[in-house]
């Protein structure tokens, strides 16, 4: 057996055992590749295919398992070269790992579920900003990746028009946060871009550099589309979620700025070009961060925003509100009640020259209700400074993620895209 365990530290560790000895003191430590931080893992009779994020972004590794011969340790000692009774060599070094070169280096792979246990070959899913969901065949011999299948794009669509890169910008205790970009090659200008940042930064939840064909309709009308990987999500793993939660939730909002200022600072954009976008605890994120360095953005959309957070996670009967504690903290704790205060945005609205905000709510949300939202932009309207519009939008029908329809959710994303590019032309 091999076994992906958290037992011993925040990410995740890969063990191995008998199947006739699987107690724990039986288990051995198997070196994994230098910091990876294993997602999944997927056994074959010669292989094995390891699923894991590296710098920000998931990536797939091939262990050859059929001539093993290296060394293994203990649990908490290195054993050199002794073999385990009744088992053909001993667990991995980190350099018999060997990593899948993808096309693109901003991109993101899916492990596909299909189990033939003795098949030569695995199918894995892949996207990039630029190039739609592929299916890819992986030869576990030779690493040698096919594309099976790809996703038709309509409307004269060619990846090769579109670009994608990384970048790093650095937070105020110099933590390092990655960005992904992407941009119409002929339409990206070296003298400033409308850009519109996006981020989630909440529950361990990866925003991924995928693709996205609605998105397009940006891209082609020469905005820059960044999304910022900010601590509070999972991106690097266990731990960085663990850093941007509870007792120190501000690092999500202040990584998101760092992002901004670098965007600016490298001239790809300017203040009055940037607008930024997020949905439920990404709307929060960008609430909390118009408080904070409005001056910073033109324009934003806040879709279904958790705002009024000290209110809701004082209300045990809220479906969420005992795990949101787990993620946010509990108001019944007075200094944990004191550090949401320092950021929810309802209770941090003043009067500044606010950018123009569009805010959505779903009459039938059960996550954020819509009552929060509404009064958040009542105070926006109330203290603003700026003649930019506070605009809200309360669908009836809707729950937590929009409308259900595919056609309503292709005009909804309209409309906010309609309004990012109004204000970031101005």
């Amino acid at each position: 057996f091999y076994v992906l365990s958290n037992e011993s530290g925040a990410d995740f560790e890969l063990w191995r055992t008998l199947c006739s000895a699987v107690e724990r003191k039986h288990w051995q430590a198997v070196a994994l590749p230098e910091g990876v931080s294993p997602e999944r893992l997927v056994a074959r009779s010669d292989h094995l295919v390891l699923f894991g994020r590296y710098g920000g972004l998931r990536r797939v590794w091939v262990l050859s398992t059929g001539t093993r011969d290296t060394r293994t340790r203990e649990t908490g000692t290195r054993n050199t070269g002794t073999r385990e009774p009744g088992v053909s060599g001993t667990a991995p070094e980190q350099d018999a790992w060997r990593r899948v070169e993808l096309p693109e280096e901003v991109s993101i792979v899916h492990a596909e579920d299909h189990r033939e246990y003795q098949a030569a070959s695995y199918r894995l899913g892949y996207s990039s900003l630029t190039t739609p969901y592929s299916v890819l065949e992986l030869d576990l011999a030779t690493r040698r990746l096919e594309v099976v299948k790809a996703t038709r794009v309509l409307g004269g669509f060619r990846s090769a028009d579109y670009g994608s890169q990384r970048l790093m910008a650095r937070a105020p205790d110099g933590t390092e946060i990655p960005i992904s970009l992407v941009f119409h090659k002929q339409k990206r200008r070296a003298g400033g871009n409308p850009l519109v940042l996006t981020a989630y930064g909440a529950y361990g939840y990866s925003l991924e550099p995928e693709f996205d064909a609605a998105r397009l309709c940006l891209l082609d009308r020469g905005v820059v589309f960044a999304i910022a990987h900010v601590r509070g999500g999972g991106e690097l793993g266990h731990s960085w979620h663990e850093r941007g939660r509870a007792m120190r939730k501000q690092h999500t909002f202040t990584d998101f700025v760092a992002c901004a200022e670098h965007l600016i600072d490298l001239g790809i954009t300017r203040p009055e070009q940037l607008g930024i976008l997020g949905e439920s605890a990404g709307g929060l994120l960008v609430a909390a961060v118009i408080n904070a360095r409005p001056d910073l953005f033109a324009a934003a959309v806040a879709d279904c925003p958790f705002v009024d957070v000290l209110s809701a996670l004082r209300d045990p009967e809220l479906p969420l509100t005992a795990s949101d504690w787990l993620e946010l903290g509990d108001p019944r704790q007075p200094d944990e009640r004191a550090y949401i205060t320092s950021y929810s945005p309802l209770e941090n609205v003043e009067p500044r020259a606010y950018p123009a905000v569009y805010a959505t709510a779903g009459l039938q949300d059960p996550r954020v209700p819509y009552w929060g939202p509404v009064k958040w932009v009542a105070r926006l309207r109330e203290c603003t400074t700026s003649d930019r519009p506070i605009v809200l939008e309360v669908d009836h029908e809707a729950g937590h993620w929009g409308a259900s329809s595919r056609f309503d959710y292709f005009e909804e994303t309209a409309r906010k895209y309609a309004f990012l590019l109004r204000w970031l032309a101005a």
